[in-house]
């Protein structure tokens, strides 16, 4: 199948003239045709099929800039496809006398030109500099274009982790001890524990500069537990006392539960899990009229569960919150996936690939896939699973992908991988913030994943900031 090729047309438009003779003889007509610029215009242009090349490669979509005299995919073929021989198939109007293809430069064409017509087999050297010339049927006119076929030259659904962009952790001076990265609206705060001293930095753009001011607690706070809600902060004393702060940590104030764990923060309102007798239930603070608390379920973790992550979806109105892993009441290691609408928990996953996993962290993110006769790219919204500990003890590498909302996970692609400068982590924070970016006049939002601490295989606070992206997010989008 071969997909329509896009034309950007000058103003200026061929024009033919059909001219009547004036004669003794009124039946005579004499027809006359007008040549302009606009009679040297390429119709179409397509890549011949190669599946020693690529697959479907006559569907690759070509535009046809006919003002700056361009013909090129903007969509580019897979790194390392090779384009040293591809057949191409060019039409033109009947106005059209000659086309003569000029390669120079190219890895097996130094210096080569020849005749274009409809029955041309002569194989292209794309990686060399393509000049298509065109001459009008009356030898008036020509138009040069310059046949570009793109490669990509990274893999562009490789999720980059690097290391240029690394960071300390942001509020930190010396050697952590502890530290927590939270998100309340449009602010980020950073609650880290040195040198028995606790400070709390802030801003509005991860991307950017910290500000940084001593926090004083009236008890002693367990810092993993640090946790936002749209309108507060919220943390544990070491004995499970919850406290809240409504002015960014400045002062702090008892909200006279005594929890087990902060789940995470829906709202306005914290997720707790609180002690019941000879086991635990659900709470919620403050808590919303009517509400009963229900037992924990067997398979819901009461510690070290994923921060709780946030995305809408197609199944429901309201927002869904979600986590993974953690150690349930019994103490199991889980790879349960949980899910909250604002009102109850529910396990998602039905089918996984998933371990139990412990400390991991959840990512709201993208993937791609192209179709089996396209090269032109389909955006998916995905779960990310990365870090945290394996029931064994041992450090998680693989990262783990969900398309569809947390129900089926598989191992993430080869370019979803971490890469070996990475530094796994337990007990890790990530959030997803856009950057704009701009190239050539166009602007786009760029989601960057900033991936913040957690602790190595040892339990030490690893002072790591990472910056990751998907490397086709950093592309000019193609419209």
């Amino acid at each position: 199948m071969k997909l329509r090729t896009l034309y950007i047309l000058p103003w200026l438009v061929i024009s033919a003239g059909i001219f009547a003779a004036c004669n003794s003889d009124s039946s005579t007509t004499e027809t006359i045709t007008t040549y302009t610029t606009t009679s040297t215009l390429v119709q179409n242009f397509y890549l011949m099929a190669n599946s020693d090349v690529a697959e479907n490669l006559d569907s690759v979509y070509f535009t046809i800039d006919q003002n700056k005299g361009l013909i090129y995919n903007a969509d580019s073929l897979p790194v390392g496809t090779d384009v040293t021989k591809l057949c191409a198939s060019i039409s033109f109007g009947s106005t059209v006398k000659t086309a003569k293809l000029h390669v120079k430069g190219g890895k097996v064409m130094t210096d080569t030109t020849f005749n274009y017509t409809s029955t041309t087999t002569d194989s292209i050297d794309f990686t060399g500099n393509v000049t298509l010339t065109t001459t009008s049927a009356d030898g008036m006119f020509t138009r040069d274009y310059t046949v570009k076929v793109n490669v990509h030259t990274m893999n562009p659904d490789s999720l980059q982790w690097n290391v240029a962009n690394r960071r300390a952790l942001p509020g930190v001076t010396s050697t952590p001890q502890a530290q927590r990265v939270v998100q309340m609206g449009t602010q980020y705060y950073s609650l880290v524990k040195q040198n028995n001293v606790y400070s709390i930095a802030s801003t509005d753009d991860p991307s950017g500069s910290w500000t940084t001011s001593t926090a004083t607690f009236p008890f002693t706070p367990r810092v993993e537990t640090f946790s936002a809600s749209s309108v507060a902060l919220f943390i544990l004393g070491n004995n499970g006392t919850l406290y809240t702060s409504t002015d960014e940590g400045a002062s702090w104030t008892s909200c006279g539960v005594t929890w087990q764990q902060i789940v995470g923060c829906y709202s306005d309102k914290a997720l707790g899990i609180k002690a019941a007798g000879d086991g635990y239930v659900h709470d919620e603070y403050p808590q919303p009229a009517g509400f009963e608390p229900a037992a924990v379920e067997d398979n819901f973790p009461i510690a070290e569960s994923s921060p709780l992550a946030f995305a809408n979806n197609q199944w429901s109105s309201q927002q869904q919150a979600m986590l993974v892993g953690g150690v349930t009441a019994k103490g199991n290691v889980t790879n349960a996936v949980w899910g909250y609408d604002g009102t109850s928990w529910a396990q998602i996953n039905v089918t996984s690939t998933l371990p139990a996993l412990r400390g991991a962290v959840l990512i709201p993110y993208y993937t791609y896939s192209a179709t089996s006769k396209s090269y032109i790219p389909t955006q998916f919204a995905t779960w990310i699973v990365l870090g945290g500990k394996l029931a064994s003890g041992a450090m998680n590498s693989t990262v783990y992908t969900s398309r569809d909302q947390g129900l089926r996970w598989v191992e993430g692609d080869t370019g979803l991988q971490l890469p070996d400068h990475f530094t796994v982590t337990k007990g890790a924070q990530a959030f997803v913030y856009e950057t704009t970016f701009e190239s050539d006049g166009t602007s786009w939002q760029c989601p960057f994943i900033y991936y913040y601490g957690g602790t190595d295989a040892s339990g030490n606070v690893v002072n790591y900031a990472w910056q990751g992206v998907l490397n086709r997010m950093l592309f000019k989008p193609i419209f």
